[in-house]
């Protein structure tokens, strides 16, 4: 429970955007009754009393002073407002929120302020219509949808479902709107092999042999074949993953100048070296 007496001695005049992730949440927020599911998203006043009642749950919360805040939320009571989770707008502003969340350690402070404007902006246009962003802000919504979208792709790299359309219906983007998200890459397709291989190889470069088979490996990683697979692997890093995991095997005689075992990590640096030399040499003699 916010009381009267706690908004007054904490002085938190703040607006917040609460994404509902798991669990149900119901509260009085100053007169306003709240039932929220996941996906839902609430807008908050915390000036303002409210009291909740929570099964288990998980709800990611975005705060801003509302000082700085939109100058249609600033002006508005918008406190208990919320936007259901079936509507186009709702899951984009979730999906920027939790790309935030993501990718909090690798913003930079302007990429922060850019990205807490651009959701208080989305909220705005939820409730108001025709809100105008600057690039920057779209740029930030970009970056925090595609953040989520890696994080979906990641947790589904064995998925031999996975794709645009899955993605697509996951997300409810359009397919251009996805593959402009993954120019950069080649498109979505390439940016999925080019994850699946980079797990294969860390499984090669943590395991070795121990990984198993190259076939077992390809499909637990995603490929439907290990002929696709294998070709994928070359094209990427310049050998075999045999050869890899052969690099990688622990009864490599291969010594330190100490006499002490070459570890994995040297012996991949020198194969690495050993290739961009002979790229070198290639490029010279051609």
């Amino acid at each position: 429970m916010r009381s009267p007496q706690l908004i007054r001695a904490n002085e938190f005049d703040y607006l917040s955007i609460g994404v509902m992730q798991a669990g149900e949440h119901r509260a009085d927020q100053d007169g306003a009754s709240v039932t929220l599911k996941p996906r839902d998203i609430v807008l908050s006043h915390h000036a303002r009393p409210n009291t909740g009642a929570y099964s288990s749950f998980r709800c990611l919360r975005l705060h801003l002073p509302r000082s700085i805040a939109p100058a249609f939320l600033r002006d508005r009571d918008v406190n208990g407002i919320v936007l259901e989770g079936a509507r186009a707008g709702t899951r984009l502003l979730a999906q920027h929120v939790e790309g935030i969340w993501d990718g909090l350690e690798e913003l930079t402070a302007s990429e922060i302020q850019a990205s807490v404007e651009a959701a208080f902006l989305i909220a705005a246009g939820s409730l108001q219509g025709g809100t105008a962003l600057r690039p920057d802000h779209r740029e930030a919504i970009g970056r925090t949808v595609r953040r989520t979208i890696q994080t979906y792709i990641d947790e589904r790299l064995d998925d031999l479902r996975l794709g645009p359309d899955m993605i697509c219906g996951a997300f409810h983007i359009s397919r251009s709107k996805l593959y402009r998200l993954f120019d950069a890459e080649g498109g979505i397709a390439s940016y999925i092999t080019a994850r699946r291989l980079d797990r294969c190889w860390n499984l090669l470069r943590t395991r070795g042999r121990e990984a198993g088979s190259i076939g077992s490996l390809a499909y637990a990683c995603g490929f439907n074949s290990e002929a696709s697979f294998s070709r994928a692997f070359r094209r990427r890093f310049g050998a075999s993953a045999r050869e890899v995991r052969d690099l990688l095997a622990p009864h490599r005689p291969e010594r330190e100048n100490d006499g002490g075992e070459l570890s994995a990590e040297t012996r991949i640096m020198g194969w690495y070296r050993s290739l961009a030399t002979r790229s070198t040499t290639r490029s010279r003699t051609g």
